[in-house]
């Protein structure tokens, strides 16, 4: 792995050395292969094996799948490559015959693993006994008759036995008396239904129907008759609706209608509402012409009209009536809330309105008064539009009782509720709070006290909660009743706190309590960006901090490991470091690690899980497969697969050669881990041969099979054409967790799609891995997104589609409403190749950090002689990326290391 430099992070794939640049510097890192499918299964067919399996659940996203056959366990042999399908079919099989089969997921970095091998025998099923010869149909079944208007309409079920031949006719008999009909109409063999036509109204008619297939006509169906009536009208408009209110009821009434439609009258319709022209159905009555509505609310208009309804349907509404049912005036309601507070030889009364006036305004209250329970006499009169009353002077020391009643022309209320109050000489404000505590918790303090030694002659009503965020300075955050603690939620972990609460009854607030502070805390967030290298017999894990340390410092990381996925065991604590290297360990053996952070609240959760095999040094790897040059206006595109074998060790670069004559190709350029490379110094009309090899820790491998391609321009003049793009996943409008969110899709071009790219703000972009079928991971925070993709042939037209998805909570990291920069496992900047600079000639990569170290991958620059790549261990702050372009090397190659 290593650090690529040259573009500014505004850049985009494609942007020439003629652009613009803003000197800030960007940095992208790589990723791993796929780990193998999961939970491959084979279902045989006839003349196929069907195949299924399971995406990789570990290493980075594939971006297709080999299938391996044989016929024999243990030697099958590259048989297929396919795309991102987790199905196939494999038809090239002989029923009878077992075969053995196993998948592995590739991605431009590498070949996983076998997945499980499993195996399946083609067979076919036993030819079916020859058909008995055909005879004539059946009867047609159930034949209906239905007279209308001037019609008669037949249907009937087909044969229950066609005589083993399709039907081709259905024959219509009819006649005016049974068992008397003669041949009327013939239908098509698909027909279910006839209508009849020439009929006359009042006159009965009976029908029979037979089927006819290619050996003849069968039976007769049942008899069915019918007689076509005219049929009857809906009725007018019910006469003269009145309404007239009562006390919670209106009572209606009108006349039946003058036209009858030519059928009785056998109900009417109500219709009710609150407003003229918007009138719902309320009730249904026999012919009568009279309806009681009880169902209505004194002091509400209401609204009416009525529909007349007979054996035709319902007729028109009625004119439109009103009423507003009102109830007979009472004596009010007793007055509500009555309330005494006693002072200094005075108490203060107040109430509210009655919750009904009676029907009759309210015209005064009446204040009573005693010193015992129901001894109370009538003590004042206040006018309607008073609701409040000062009793002075009256005795401290003396309990005094009250009650309110409330007047209008009917009459006098019930009483009010009775209260009583005693007044006292004029108090003070309470003492200091005593014994104020605090103790820290997550994203919050527990305050606690004890009340005021003196309580100032009045009850303590509230505490109020003063804090601050230095000694001494404190403001108001909230006030609470008589209560004895309380517990300040929503602080920032590690952030002390300093408080006061002080005491307040109805006089007043009493001076602060003693000061107390805490320093709210929780456990650190996991540890991110979990990477495990391998080398002999030891694999070195290293990591990022948490995102958040809880409010406390990390003081320990804790080291988990196992020989398979999710089942793990604590192996040691370290201090804070963000590196530990696992010695002793056997090579070819799948390790798996986490790492948990601690600090003095305790221990947070695990990171993501990361796995390497320790194993010896390899060899150089096998050719890549699959060259293919891709001929475009001024360009050619390579496009090639991973080798057979990486010799043991990841492979960390692929080289071009390139020649005008096949015998002699040279050194063209080096196109890091990607398989992929679009070359844009070509000249249309002149026919240029490629080879690529494999490059990893070992040294360079064989060239691989040669591959040709003959640049032309468009036929017609200039491309400019843009490419079609399309995100097929997530589906427009979706719900996705938060956290990754992987984007598929695909795009097509008249000459050939180049890059593609995706986004989730428009302005920032990221290259997606391959273009006819793409892929590629965004990491979206809880909120409303949308999703871009657009693609770039290589005439540098360009298109782009977007697609709207909700992102619920789920696991992933980030804040609601913003981009996430990072997650717990890996933040994906980019996956692969994006362009080849004509006028410098420079092959540049994206490249993805996922740790603090940045290795050297790929840069080149012709006609220069000053290094291009430089290897740095700086971090990016705030988990960023950065980029620096550097010179060149004479032949294009990175400088030695």
């Amino acid at each position: 792995m290593g650090l690529w430099t040259g573009l500014h992070p505004d850049a985009r794939p494609g942007d020439t050395a003629g652009g613009s640049s803003t000197g800030t510097d960007v940095r992208w890192e790589l990723l791993n292969p796929p780990g193998p499918p999961r939970n491959l299964q084979a279902n045989a067919g006839d003349g196929y094996v069907d195949l299924h399996w399971d995406p990789p659940d570990i290493g980075d996203l594939p971006t297709g799948y080999n299938i391996y056959r044989g016929e024999c366990q243990g030697c099958e042999s590259h048989y297929d490559s396919i795309l991102l399908f987790t199905d196939y079919r494999d038809s090239g099989v002989t029923n009878g015959v077992t075969y053995w089969y196993y998948v592995t997921a590739t991605n431009v970095f590498g070949e996983s693993g076998p997945s499980n091998e499993v195996s399946a025998t083609p067979g076919g099923p036993p030819p079916p006994p020859p058909p008995p010869p055909p005879t004539v149909p059946g009867p047609p079944q159930n034949l209906n008759a239905v007279g209308g208007d001037g019609t008669v309409s037949l249907t009937w079920d087909p044969p229950g036995d066609n005589g083993g031949s399709p039907i081709l006719y259905y024959h219509i008999y009819r006649g005016t008396s049974p068992d008397q009909l003669s041949r009327y109409a013939t239908v098509g063999g698909n027909a279910g239904s006839f209508t009849d036509t020439g009929v006359t109204n009042g006159q009965t008619y009976w029908y029979e129907v037979s089927a006819e297939n290619d050996v003849g006509e069968g039976g007769r169906s049942n008899e069915a008759s019918a007689t076509p009536v005219a049929p009857p009208r809906p009725p007018g408009p019910p006469v003269d609706l009145r309404a007239t209110a009562g006390d919670g009821s209106v009572q209606l009434d009108w006349s039946a209608p003058a036209d009858n439609g030519g059928s009785p009258v056998t109900n009417y319709n109500i219709y009710r509402g609150t407003t003229s022209g918007q009138l719902a159905f309320l009730a249904q009555v026999p012919p009568v012409t009279s309806y009681l509505d009880t169902t209505v609310t004194n002091g509400v208009k209401y609204f009416y009209h009525v529909t007349a309804k007979n054996s035709a349907g319902e007729g028109p509404p009625s004119n439109e009536v009103s009423a507003t049912p009102m109830p007979a005036p009472t004596a009010p309601d007793p007055p509500a809330n009555l309330v005494a507070i006693a002072g200094d030889a005075r108490v203060s009364l107040s109430w509210q309105l009655p919750g009904s006036n009676g029907g009759s305004p309210i015209t005064s209250y009446k204040i009573y008064r005693g010193t015992s329970p129901n001894g109370e006499s009538w003590l004042a009169t206040v006018g309607a539009d008073v609701f409040s009353y000062t009793d002075t002077p009256v005795t401290n020391g003396v309990t005094y009782y009250y009650y309110v009643t409330a007047v209008n022309v009917i009459g006098e209320s019930g009483h009010s509720n009775e209260v009583s109050a005693t007044p006292v000489p004029a108090a003070t404000v309470p003492d200091a709070v005593r014994n104020l505590t605090a103790e820290p918790t997550d994203s919050g303090v527990q305050l606690a006290w004890l009340p005021p030694a003196d309580n100032g002659g009045r009850p303590v009503t509230n505490y109020k909660i003063y804090r601050g965020s230095s000694h001494g300075n404190h403001s108001n955050v909230t006030t609470v009743g008589n209560v004895a603690s309380y517990t300040d939620l929503g602080l920032k972990n590690g952030q002390p706190y300093y408080y006061v609460v002080t005491a307040v009854n109805e006089i007043g607030e009493g001076p602060p309590s003693n000061e107390v502070s805490a320093t709210p805390a929780t456990i650190p967030t996991a540890p991110r960006n979990l990477q495990a290298i391998p080398g002999d017999r030891v694999v070195t894990i290293q990591w990022t901090g948490p995102q958040n340390d809880g409010g406390s410092p990390v003081t320990n990381f804790k080291i988990y490991r196992g020989t398979t996925a999710g089942n793990l065991a604590f192996v040691t604590m370290i201090g804070p470091v963000d590196s530990y290297a696992d010695e002793g360990l056997l090579n070819e053996q799948p390790y798996y690690y986490q790492v948990s952070a601690v600090n003095r609240a305790g221990e947070g959760p695990r990171s993501d899980q990361a796995s390497a095999t320790p194993r010896a040094r390899g060899t150089v790897p096998s050719a890549p497969q699959s060259l293919v040059a891709t001929a475009g206006n001024g360009s050619v595109v390579l496009n090639w697969t991973a080798p057979a074998t990486d010799g043991g060790a990841p492979i960390t670069n692929y080289t071009v050669y390139r020649g005008i004559h096949e015998a002699n190709l040279t050194y063209f350029i080096d196109a890091g881990p990607a398989l992929t490379l679009l070359d844009n110094t070509v000249n249309n009309g002149v026919t240029y041969y490629y080879e690529v090899t494999a490059k990893n820790s070992v040294g360079e491998g064989p060239r691989s099979p040669l591959a040709s391609a003959t640049p032309h321009p468009p036929s017609g003049g200039p491309d400019s054409t843009k490419p079609a793009v399309a995100i097929t996943s997530p589906p427009p409008d979706g719900t996705v967790p938060a956290g990754p969110v992987y984007v598929d899709g695909t795009a097509t071009d008249d000459t050939a799609v180049v890059r593609v790219e995706v986004s989730s703000d428009g302005t920032t972009w990221t290259p997606a891995l391959g273009t006819a079928r793409w892929s590629a991971r965004l990491n979206l925070a809880e909120g409303r997104w949308t999703i871009r993709a657009r693609g770039i042939d290589s005439a540098g037209n360009s298109a782009s589609v977007a697609v709207n998805v909700t992102v619920r909570p789920g696991s992933g990291p980030g804040t609601t409403g913003s981009p996430v920069n990072g997650d717990n496992g890996v933040t994906t900047i980019a996956l692969a190749v994006g362009s080849f600079v004509v006028s410098a000639g420079v092959a540049w990569f994206i490249l993805d950090r996922r740790r603090r170290f940045w290795r050297t991958v790929l840069g080149t620059q012709k006609r220069q002689r000053k290094p291009l790549i430089e290897e740095t261990q700086d971090d990016v702050p705030g988990g960023g990326t950065e980029a620096r372009s550097l010179p060149g090397t004479a032949a294009g190659r990175p400088p030695p290391r």
